[in-house]
């Protein structure tokens, strides 16, 4: 009987069914869990149905009731959301449908917590009675403006009413909002927002006593939902004989459209490049590209041009919408750096590109939006030693390794500078290495100036991810000079930023880098010295070693000798990572040690012979710093008298034997003759003769 009260029940109550009631499986008891139930009430012409909710108590955000009000458009039936309820503090909301209209409601739950779930009743009215029905709920703007039909002042549903205006792709729709009752309250949504299953920040928010009017609202899509609802009134107030409200729309220019695809930038006045529809929200699932072109021009001897963007405002989903800078050289496009967030969060205002030919590429999801951003660009001049090396950033190297200098004099204000080091060209996909750079850096001490490092194409973000371990920052700020040294597994970016208001000192980069083969044992074949310590340590270290590894080492010394061993580290996965020696040369033979998890070792250990095997595994997940072992040799003390013990051991171990068979004979006389002499004994006291016959008579004498 359970499982049957926790089955959805289909409901259908066609146009001759005049009232009924609509309950949630198990009400009031509980509902169950993962339910997805629908219930549907027909329209019929020329009546509206009123949907009135008597009791409502589900799990907040999680479980929930949308009420979608049906339509009929060229004889096919359409619904649009109306509502969506969950929690406990609903009220007892009334829906009243437009004339011909009808309701379908969704009822949905998680997989966890439940409730009392739901009681809604439904009735059917005359539509021709006054106030009793809400308006047609479905519009299509068109280039010419039509108004938005309100009910009467006589409307007295607090629920209120909702519209759905669409218009033609590509488009947009303006709605005029000119006057609206103190008792009103208007939201405004993008259709595609609010059918979210809980619906994001309206577009707009009209209440009849605090918005200023008249206003215009755009739609950022094809498509509005517009809500009312009804304040309820001080007890004896009354409204005059009139509409509820004012709003006429028309189709209108969609503001998504993306700004030009190029824009020609000169030196004498900046231009400016605002994202589509700022100052009010862009637009969601955006892809819109800019190609920037410095104009032709005379340019000074000694001097070139370059393209700086200045930021105004920026205001971007974090993480997810994106302005996105690249270089092009001739044709191609090359990705630079990227923003998103906020303007406040970025250490930055300014970029400049190195050439005369930049794009921007503004892309969004279809998730959150903002404000957007606020640029303006324009062509300045720099002395020709106040440039990036290389054509096109960023600077690449494909090299196993290499080095590279950037020295800024003094007259640069504006430098935007990128190296990027790439996988060497001649390494295999099957080769594991790991970058090592060292990096020199000293700093003018301009306002905007710092050196960040990005490992991995996927951090060139700003504002940077500044708790991200792969983002490495320098600024004066910190250090105005230094020296670094830093490694990474993935190819990895440099950028030095300079924007400056007045010339100042001169700063030097220096960057030395190596890619090293990594997850290798290295050499397996070592030779201790006498008194020389030598240093083994785990793979990579002092970077972590890899998983699934197998090195096995042999550590011999000079004949006559054996070999020494310090271990000064040991950090290893407990139980799962080891380290073992073994006295010889195979794991077979005597170990003398083995050492896993953390362990710290303060004596020395020796072998017995002139070779050590140095055995160390790693399993398939979690790694750790390694170990540092020194090895060496020394005199074997025990060497030179080896062949003297051999001789005395084994006249050892005969005269050993020979005491103990002359031990063995004495003990067995002594007993023999003690014997005898108790026998005699035992003779004399009972006046036996001695005779041949012995003891075999004197059981016979015994008896008689």
């Amino acid at each position: 009987m359970f499982l049957e009260a926790c089955e959805c029940r289909s409901a259908n109550f066609g146009t001759d069914v005049r009232t009924g009631d609509l309950k949630s499986p198990g009400y009031p008891t509980g509902y169950c869990t993962n339910l997805d139930c629908k219930y549907e009430i027909d329209g019929a012409a020329g009546q509206t149905v009123h949907l009135s909710i008597i009791s409502f108590e589900t799990e907040q955000r999680h479980d929930y009731l949308e009420i979608h009000e049906t339509f009929i458009i060229a004889s096919q039936q359409h619904s649009a959301k109306i509502a969506t309820l969950s929690g406990k503090d609903v009220g007892w909301p009334l829906y009243a449908s437009s004339e011909g209209s009808g309701f379908m409601l969704r009822f949905v739950s998680d997989s966890s917590e439940q409730f009392g779930g739901f009681h809604a009743r439904f009735s059917r009215m005359n539509a021709s009675l006054p106030g009793v029905s809400c308006p047609r709920l479905y519009h299509e703007a068109i280039a010419t403006e039509q108004t938005l039909p309100s009910p009467s002042s006589a409307f007295s549903y607090t629920a209120g009413c909702a519209y759905m205006i669409n218009t033609t792709e590509s488009n947009a729709i303006k709605l005029r909002i000119t006057t609206v009752l103190s008792t009103v309250k208007i939201s405004i949504y993008d259709t595609e927002n609010y059918y979210t299953e809980r619906a994001s920040q309206p577009l707009s928010e009209i209440s009849g006593i605090f918005t200023t009017l008249p206003l215009e609202v755009v739609s950022r899509t094809k498509s509005l939902m517009v809500n009312f609802i009804l304040i309820p009134r001080q007890p004896g107030a009354t409204l005059p004989p009139s509409q509820l409200f004012n709003i006429v729309f028309y189709r209108t220019e969609s503001p998504c459209k993306c700004f030009m695809k190029s824009l020609t930038i000169n030196s004498r006045v900046a231009t400016s490049v605002v994202s589509p529809g700022f100052p009010s929200e862009y637009c969601d699932s955006l892809n819109c590209p800019l190609e920037l072109q410095i104009e032709y021009g005379p340019i000074t001897e000694g001097k070139h041009s370059a393209i700086r963007i200045e930021i105004h405002t920026f205001n971007m989903e974090h993480g997810a919408d994106f302005l996105h800078l690249l270089d092009r050289l001739q044709h191609s496009s090359r990705y630079l750096i990227s923003r998103t967030g906020e303007l406040e969060l970025a250490r930055s205002k300014y970029f400049t590109f190195n050439g005369e030919v930049a794009e921007l590429r503004m892309v969004t999801d279809s998730t959150i939006v903002n404000r957007g951003f606020n640029l303006s660009i324009i062509a300045i001049e720099r002395d020709n030693d106040c440039k990036c090396k290389g054509d096109a950033q960023p600077l690449e190297y494909t090299a196993n390794s290499g080095e590279f200098f950037l020295t800024v004099p003094s007259s640069c204000l504006f430098l935007d500078c990128f190296f990027h080091i790439s996988r060497p060209i001649a390494a295999s996909s099957t080769d594991r290495l790991r970058l090592l750079t060292n990096i020199t850096y000293e700093f003018k001490g301009a306002q905007e100036e710092f050196l960040e490092i990005l490992r991995g194409i996927g951090n060139n973000i700003i504002p940077s991810h500044t708790t991200d371990l792969d983002v490495v920052i320098y600024e004066p700020g910190m250090s105005k000079e230094g020296n670094d040294e830093m490694t990474a597994d993935a190819p990895t970016r440099f950028w030095y930023h300079l924007a400056a208001n007045a010339p100042g000192g001169t700063a030097n980069i220096k960057f030395s880098y190596e890619w090293r083969p990594i997850c290798e044992c290295g050499e397996l074949n070592l030779q201790a010295s006498d008194n020389e310590w030598k240093r083994l340590t785990s793979p990579d270290y002092p970077a972590f070693y890899c998983n699934s590894m197998k090195c096995q080492y042999l550590i011999s010394a000079p004949h006559g000798q054996v070999v020494v061993v310090n271990i000064t580290e040991v950090a290893l996965e407990p139980n799962e990572d080891i380290l073992a020696l073994f006295n010889g040369p195979n794991i077979t033979d005597k170990r003398l040690e083995l050492a896993t998890g953390i362990q710290m070792f303060n004596y020395l250990i020796k072998g017995s012979v002139n070779e050590m095997t140095v055995y160390f595994e790693s399993d398939v997940s979690i790694s750790n710093k390694g170990f540092v072992l020194f090895y060496a040799s020394e005199e074997n003390s025990s060497a030179g008298g080896a062949a003297s013990r051999g001789i005395v051991g084994a006249n050892g171990h005969l005269l050993l034997y020979v005491t103990l068979v002359l031990l063995l004979v004495l003990c067995s006389g002594v007993l023999f003759i003690t014997y005898q002499r108790n026998l005699f004994c035992f003779a004399n006291r009972y006046n036996w003769q001695d005779s041949i016959v012995g003891f075999s008579n004197l059981a016979h004498t015994a008896n008689t």
